[in-house]
């Protein structure tokens, strides 16, 4: 008896210790989530639901807790392993999780940045040449799957899987079915008649690039109105705040503004600098994570963006994924742009996320060449908001 008492303490004090082991195994890894340790039981019933609906047959997520303690380094070659043995997608990283800093000299200033590319481009070297610890070089970029980030509390996290799960699920969305296409003055005659291939995804665009109309005003009034489910911005910004160039000035948006703001848009392209800088308080992940709506970002944590975005949106109209399409404009375009305006950029948000097709067609398509990032150079070079 004295023994079967002992027998039974132990195994409740070990049955109420959280295992790994307790969380299911997929069938077939899909995709990994990586989850900071100590947010996952606070999580875990609106993660199981977000399991279940981006499950594709056999295929699902598998789940990995990550302790405070394990480095960039070890969730590099955890997430490059997974895809070795089971070809995953990606990963969806959540919660505050290890990141690398990287460093360059552009547009005649000196940045230090988070870089994603150290985890989705596996087998790159990379190099800190002046053993500051933060790279400054690397071999050759080839990024083979998609890297994701959500970050906050239980709280934020929670109400970030609610809305994510709203969207898949609700009949009936209170936003409009259009996109929305934000060019400031900086780049109103670059980008004269672009449409991005947005228009490949939606029949109905609403542009505003006449220097007249792009106004802080016009921006809130759309957004706060009926708003537009997909928002691509071309907006001078720091990690904090959006410069709206007006009558030879700017207006100000800060985070607080825009959450307030809380603007009618679930999936944004930022071309605005430094605006998904992660490693401080950024526009990017406020989008996401504090609003009532937003639900993805691709963007940028230094100067530059991207201004060819126009593969990515046609993956998007082919019905591929957030995340898969983001790959898909690495693989087709970024040759076609210097390192300085990518190796900054992002995607923040459920990476599994699609967009519903309204329309099909690509009229208005064209590719910009390297050569016409001289203009592009010249108004980074003038930009003072980094």
């Amino acid at each position: 008896m004295k023994y079967l008492s002992i027998l039974l303490l132990v195994t409740i004090l070990f049955g109420c210790q959280k295992d790994e082991n307790d969380i299911p195994e997929p069938v077939y890894p899909l995709f990994v989530i990586v989850v900071e340790e100590g947010l996952y039981n606070g999580i875990k019933e609106n993660l199981d639901t977000y399991i279940n609906e981006t499950a594709r047959g056999d295929s699902s997520a598998k789940v990995i807790l990550w302790p405070s303690n394990g480095t960039a380094l070890q969730l590099r070659d955890t997430i490059n392993g997974l895809y070795n043995e089971h070809f995953i997608l990606g990963a969806f990283l959540i919660g505050n999780l290890p990141f690398v800093r990287y460093e360059m000299d552009n547009w005649d200033k000196h940045e230090e940045f988070p870089s994603d590319l150290y985890f989705s481009s596996p087998n790159t070297n990379w190099y800190d040449n002046d053993q500051d610890n933060m790279y400054d070089g690397y071999s050759s970029l080839n990024v083979k799957y998609f890297v994701s980030r959500i970050q906050g509390g239980s709280t934020e996290i929670n109400s970030y899987l609610n809305k994510v799960h709203f969207y898949r699920t609700s009949v009936s969305q209170t936003i409009q079915k259009r996109a929305y296409l934000f060019v400031d003055n900086e780049w109103a005659d670059f980008y004269a008649g672009e449409k991005f291939g947005i228009n490949s995804i939606y029949s109905d665009v609403l542009i505003d690039i006449d220097t007249n109309l792009t106004t802080m005003g016009k921006y809130e009034n759309v957004l706060s109105g009926s708003g537009a489910e997909y928002v691509m911005q071309l907006i001078h910004a720091s990690n904090s705040t959006l410069f709206f160039e007006h009558n030879g000035d700017y207006e100000t948006m800060s985070i607080a503004s825009m959450t307030m703001l809380n603007p009618k848009a679930r999936f944004y392209n930022l071309f605005d600098c430094s605006a998904c800088k992660y490693d401080e308080d950024n526009l990017g992940m406020s989008y996401v994570m504090s609003t009532s709506y937003g639900l993805a970002v691709m963007g940028t944590t230094k100067t530059g963006g991207n201004y060819y975005p126009q593969s990515f949106n046609l993956a998007l109209a082919g019905g591929k994924t957030w995340g898969e399409s983001f790959v898909k404009w690495w693989r087709t375009s970024s040759s076609s742009l210097d390192d300085k305006w990518y190796m900054g950029l992002v995607i923040f948000g459920d990476p599994m996320l699609t967009i519903t097709k309204t329309a099909k067609g690509n009229e208005g398509f064209k590719a910009y060449l390297p050569l016409n990032s001289i203009v592009l150079d010249e108004s980074m070079r003038k930009s003072n908001f980094r």
